[in-house]
């Protein structure tokens, strides 16, 4: 019969430290994988649903009217396919699957709107796009919920490639910071553009890639990967960068077959961009004339508007500091975490995202024009390292304070750590600003227009300065509307004494002061009492702040004036 002496059974201050550290382990595991696929993929779809939902409502309060100069490039080109039914959009500078996505989408919204509206509409009733405002707003609404679509499907795909690498907390957190990105905010709803669909294919790759890293079949390695990149390429010609982290996954562990599988790679992504857009063969010659202007415009013309950085290191540091500025500065310092437990974990993963964010970075630094849209892929990316990196901060956190035996509840010890950490991480967040965006009120014009019935007596005369770019579609038809520009209108109250007996409104832009015409207007910030040249006004309605000097504001300020007679 053994003894049992005091070095079998004595327990030493290390097996102490042992056995707190396997029940922190414990508790860290099951928090990890305590909710599967399934319940993560709910939250994230009731998630994005909400968010969606609160974006058509934008769309909805700010329609008719143009958010963004860009848009006309597509959707007019959309136009211009269904009222011509030409598929060549003779214009190359973009690639043609958004405009044809654009095309579908807009035929979908003319069936649409046509069934709301007093009388059938045709193609022909699709009016120009690069005008003030949309005509049929209804129509044009479809295709920017697609582009809402689009754009949640991209945080959707991120989110499954950053389910694979951390679980379910790192796929919904990075999901919440990639909504709140002011770029993605605007880019998923304000307009019409290539990198909302770039950005959706090249986050389907990256899954693919990340969620398939242990298999070798030509299908995953050749066939899938190749697709996805030429749908990038088709959506903006920077995606053909994707091709780059489908590389490195396949000469990252080299086999017999992976010189058939990168030559497969190629072959499937020049067929899928030829399919999708096949003017490229067809009108090869203004296709690569499209491609050289385009080069010449952002390395040597520049972009008139945009902001312009020296090409190179600075321009490279301008993206980085951009792709900070999307996350947060706080959760920004744990990105260096995050890559490094990546390396330790999954290295074959590290290198797929550091490759494709290194030759992202290097390839628009030698541009000059800088649009920080162009690095709206690594702006979704970037949180998924980030968030990594502060989950497992907090894991390793809880592990340490636990061994230690600070308290014997480990609730308090994980509620602890995970308050410090959210604290540091939403240090510089643009979280609030995404939530004022996200409830943002309608456009004042469309406020405007629902309450005019209220605020304008019947026959009223209505001046509306060609300035405020107002659609008059939405007022009641009884009012007689007069559309001037009053850089050509010295005096407005001329036209304010009119016809006796008839009342007389005027609806007065109230930016840029220092124009000329402003120098006959002076009008109050709330509604009061002020004047009109020479005559006393009433001011009934002042529309929201806008910015000065705009040229194009999605909420102008305003001020409804009444002449007192």
């Amino acid at each position: 019969m053994e003894s049992a002496g005091p070095s079998s059974r004595a327990v030493t201050p290390r097996r102490r430290w042992w056995s707190a550290a396997r029940t922190a382990i414990r508790h860290v595991r099951e928090s990890t994988v305590g909710a599967p696929a399934l319940t993560t993929s709910l939250v994230l779809a009731v998630f994005l649903g909400v968010v969606g939902s609160a974006q058509v409502r934008l769309v909805k309060g700010s329609l008719p009217y143009v958010l963004h100069p860009d848009d006309t490039y597509i959707t007019d080109a959309a136009r211009r396919i269904l009222q011509s039914g030409d598929l060549n959009p003779h214009w190359y500078s973009y690639p043609t699957l958004p405009a044809y996505i654009a095309t579908g989408s807009l035929a979908l919204g003319l069936i649409h709107a046509s069934g709301e509206a007093r009388k059938a509409l045709t193609v022909r009733d699709i009016g120009s796009m690069s005008g003030a405002y949309y005509r049929p707003a209804a129509a044009v609404q479809v295709v920017r919920e697609v582009w809402i679509l689009m754009a949640l499907l991209a945080v959707g795909a991120t989110a499954a490639w950053a389910f694979s690498l951390g679980g379910w907390r790192v796929a919904l957190f990075a999901a919440m910071v990639i909504v709140c990105s002011p770029v993605w905010l605007a880019e998923a709803w304000t307009y019409v553009n290539v990198d909302t669909p770039l950005s959706l294919f090249i986050a389907a790759g990256l899954a693919h890639l990340l969620t398939s890293l242990d298999r070798n079949s030509l299908r995953d390695r050749s066939i899938v990967p190749g697709m996805l990149c030429g749908a990038a390429m088709a959506s903006k010609y920077t995606g053909a960068l994707l091709l780059l982290p489908c590389g490195v996954i396949i000469w990252s562990r080299p086999t017999r077959d992976s010189v058939l599988q990168t030559v497969m790679l190629g072959i499937t992504a020049v067929a899928t961009f030829a399919a999708l857009s096949p003017f490229f063969f067809l009108d090869l010659p203004h296709f690569l004339d499209g491609l050289a202007f385009e080069s010449w415009h952002y390395r040597v013309r520049g972009h008139r508007g945009a902001r312009e950085v020296a090409a190179g290191m600075p321009q490279a540091l301008a993206y980085l500091t951009d792709a900070v500025s999307q996350c947060g500065t706080g959760l920004s310092v744990f990105a260096a975490f995050g890559l490094s437990v990546l390396v330790r974990e999954r290295w074959r993963a590290a290198a797929v995202l550091t490759a494709f964010f290194v030759v992202w970075v290097l390839f628009f630094a030698q541009y000059k024009v800088h649009f920080n849209r162009n690095a709206l892929p690594l702006f979704m990316l970037f949180p998924v390292i980030s968030v990594l990196g502060a989950v497992r901060a907090y894991d390793a956190a809880v592990i340490a304070i636990s061994a230690r035996r600070v308290t014997r509840d480990p609730r308090i010890v994980r509620a602890m750590v995970a308050a410090t950490i959210l604290a540091a991480a939403s240090i510089g967040s643009p979280g609030a600003q995404a939530l004022e965006r996200l409830t943002a009120l309608p456009d004042t014009r469309n406020q405007f227009a629902e309450g005019a019935a209220l605020q304008l007596p019947a026959h009223a005369e209505l001046l509306i300065p060609q300035q405020l770019k107002f659609s008059s579609e939405g007022l009641p038809k009884q009012i007689s509307v007069s559309v001037v520009d009053l850089t050509k209108e010295p005096s407005v109250a001329r036209w304010l004494q009119g016809k006796p007996g008839s009342p007389h409104f005027a609806l007065l832009p109230r930016w840029d002061q220092s124009s000329l015409w402003m120098q006959h207007v002076v009008t109050a910030m709330q509604p009061g009492v002020a004047a009109l040249g020479r005559q006393r006004v009433l001011v009934l309605y002042s529309g929201l702040p806008a910015i000065p000097g705009a040229r194009i504001s999605p909420n102008p300020e305003f001020s409804l004036v009444r002449l007192e007679r």
